[in-house]
């Protein structure tokens, strides 16, 4: 895991589905940290105090909060992770169809 700076951490997430392999970085704010200068910029523009931002690395796109693009892959991924971060390995592998319960095993990565 990277800590950017003493208030965000940083992961990233091989991501998979059905037909799916998605490179993505996960950001989110230390939770006691939430009145540095920094973090009064994410709020300026709308982010949340728990909201966990994700940028899915091929497109160059990110949601924050309680996503409603991206599909399936990114929104499961997205609302279990909130719950989850510890669980995520910087680096590894996050299958949703593990967290959907149709898969008892994550897939193999595609870099190993």
């Amino acid at each position: 895991m990277l800590t950017i700076n003493p208030t965000v951490e940083a992961k990233t997430v091989e991501l998979r589905d059905n037909m799916t392999m998605m490179p993505v970085v996960i950001l989110r704010h230390s939770r006691n940290d939430w009145q540095t200068n920094g973090v009064r910029l994410w709020r300026a523009v709308g982010y949340n105090d728990d909201d966990i931002i994700l940028m899915p690395l091929a497109h160059l796109e990110r949601t924050a909060g309680q996503p409603e693009v991206g599909g399936r892959t990114l929104r499961e991924f997205h609302l279990w992770v909130y719950n989850h971060w510890d669980e995520v390995v910087d680096g590894g592998v996050v299958d949703v169809r593990v967290i959907l319960g149709e898969r008892d095993e994550p897939v193999e990565s595609d870099f190993d």
